[in-house]
């Protein structure tokens, strides 16, 4: 796209260095005579050029916007499928978290079992010395 613009841009510049002047002056009349047709020439192929190289960066423009168009849509997708994931993770980590808070309740409730546990042995073990001990 690049070259093609470039090689327009100095058909372009080259066309309109020879462009048609005005008048000329007695002087160089032989001069602008010779110069002029020759130009006349050039001035039709370079027009001929140019307008090639228009058709032809109309059409890369036209096939870089449908890429363009197509990249967006597939960008579209992708970000659609990111926030998907993403929101799928912040379920499972949500998820994970009031798991693992429910885990430390549930944790926290055992050891206050274990301790009552501990206490009602302790007790008994106390009730069972003294039964010992009043019998002898």
């Amino acid at each position: 796209l690049q070259d093609l613009l470039g090689k327009y841009q100095v058909l372009l510049s080259a066309y309109k260095h020879k462009a048609h002047r005005p008048p000329p002056s007695a002087v160089d009349f032989d001069l602008s005579d010779i110069i002029g047709d020759t130009a006349s020439n050039i001035n039709n192929d370079s027009v001929q050029q140019a307008q090639i190289a228009i058709e032809n960066l109309a059409k890369e423009i036209t096939a870089q916007e449908i890429l363009l168009t197509q990249r967006h849509r597939d960008l579209e997708q992708e970000s659609k499928q990111k926030i998907e994931e993403l929101q799928s993770a912040e379920r499972e980590w949500k998820s994970a978290a009031k798991h693992g808070q429910r885990r430390a309740a549930q944790q926290n409730e055992l050891s206050r079992f274990q301790q009552e546990i501990r206490l009602i042995s302790t007790k008994i073990i106390d009730l069972e010395r003294r039964i010992e001990e009043k019998k002898t």
